[in-house]
């Protein structure tokens, strides 16, 4: 028997066999020690994950715009459908958005809880994304109300 080496606990244990003269198959248990991420390690990671979210978005929007500027140059669809049409497409961005949103929010919440970790900041991030949306989307029908009125 090895009686140098303290058991570590841990949740995923790794059997190796000793090295023994008996045939009795013993076996030592080695574990390995999960360390915890800190609080801000956890937070520093999910604010990088909804700064990607953050930017698709914005990507997916400057396209919507774009496109929209186009079918509009290119007399694509009447005034009255053109609104109709990307307003239908802008519900459907955000509603992918939303569900992105939402199953971060709800991974990192289960990580925060995993770890006896203070929650307050889920509704921090969630009244963030929901001004963030709302700006986008008064900034989106401004600039669709000028081009459609010829500004």
């Amino acid at each position: 028997t090895n009686t140098s080496s303290k058991p570590v606990v841990s949740n995923t244990p790794l059997e190796k066999p000793l090295p023994s003269n008996n045939d009795d198959n013993y076996k030592e248990v080695i574990v390995v020690e999960e360390v915890a991420p800190t609080f801000d390690e956890i937070a520093n990671d999910y604010y990088n994950n909804f700064k990607v979210l953050e930017n698709k978005l914005q990507n997916d929007l400057d396209n919507l715009i774009s496109q929209a500027v186009e079918d509009y140059t290119n007399k694509k669809y009447r005034k009255l459908r053109l609104v109709q049409v990307y307003l239908d497409k802008g519900n459907q961005l955000e509603a992918e958005a939303d569900k992105a949103f939402s199953s971060t929010l709800l991974e990192l919440e289960s990580l925060l809880d995993k770890h006896s970790y203070d929650k307050s900041i889920l509704s921090e991030i969630e009244n963030y994304y929901t001004s963030y949306k709302k700006s986008q989307k008064k900034e989106l029908i401004e600039k669709g109300m000028a081009i459609v009125n010829g500004n």
